[in-house]
């Protein structure tokens, strides 16, 4: 086999590679809306503020030792619910934008959590950072 003939099929097989490697990886769509996410820590402008939802049903974290009081839950069609901060839960709408933010559109409180977030996900842990507030939550 010459040469060229070579590097044909090693460019063959490393775009059959790239096209399985992008059907199978979940979007960032697919991680968000898989399961509910437990918030540890909310931080609004360098200060940490404590969610606090009035009247909050819990989900039991995967290991079993710690009942999460506080989560933020994305649909599939769209629709988030985040912790409130002494208040009821915060309902709103989320999608992923062209350059492949979150981009929340929230009911209340919009001063900390509405606008467009880079999204950090590896594993079960997830960080959601706005140019003001900073999420961070695990499953």
């Amino acid at each position: 086999m010459n040469t060229r003939k070579k590097i044909m099929v090693v460019v063959v097989i490393l775009l059959i590679g790239v096209l399985i490697y992008l059907f199978v990886v979940p979007s960032n769509a697919d991680k968000l809306s898989k399961t509910p996410w437990c918030v540890s820590s909310i931080y609004y402008k360098g200060r940490l503020i404590q969610p606090k939802t009035l009247h909050a049903l819990y989900m039991v974290r995967k290991d079993g030792k710690i009942p999460c009081l506080e989560n933020i839950s994305f649909d599939k069609d769209g629709n988030v619910e985040l912790p409130g901060i002494n208040s009821r839960a915060i309902d709103g709408e989320w999608q992923i934008d062209s350059n492949k933010n979150l981009q929340l559109n929230v009911d209340t409180l919009q001063y900390i959590f509405q606008g467009a977030y880079v999204i950090y996900i590896n594993g079960d842990k997830l960080v959601l950072r706005s140019k003001s507030t900073i999420i961070n939550a695990s499953r």
